[in-house]
């Protein structure tokens, strides 16, 4: 069961000439060592890019970062899925969960740049994810 405190928020960001994205959330139900959670890319259920696993603190707080892949537009959510381990080392597997956050993949009309050279940043668009309805 998906606490009604949690909620996240996706960070997508331009620096020199890669696209970012971080992922936080709160509220999760903690990670164990069986299970973990997935950030997608999605347009469905069976049309989704991972961008990697990442696990919570104890109180369920969750932060990942992951370097976009050039045709993230073409997808229409960021998604946070659990995820089941089981095995470990080479036989370690990792099945799929339910969605527990999603939010549109919107950006910014007119995005935020800061700084210069090395440390100039674009802000491309902040994501607000909500758990899905039952």
């Amino acid at each position: 069961p998906i606490s009604t405190g949690t909620e996240g928020q996706a960070i997508i960001a331009r620096q020199q000439d890669a696209t970012q994205i971080l992922v936080t959330a709160t509220g999760l139900e903690p990670s164990t060592q069986n299970n973990a959670y997935q950030v997608y890319l999605a347009n469905s259920e069976s049309d989704r890019r991972s961008l990697g696993a990442t696990v919570t603190d104890e109180q369920g707080n969750l932060q990942a970062g992951a370097e976009l892949p050039e045709n993230f537009e073409d997808y229409r959510f960021i998604d946070l899925a659990s995820v089941t381990v089981s095995g470990r080392g080479q036989d370690q597997r990792f099945e799929d969960g339910p969605t527990v956050l999603r939010g549109l993949l919107e950006l910014r009309e007119r995005p935020i740049t800061r700084g210069t050279g090395q440390n100039r940043i674009t802000l491309l668009g902040e994501i607000r994810m909500l758990p899905l309805p039952e």
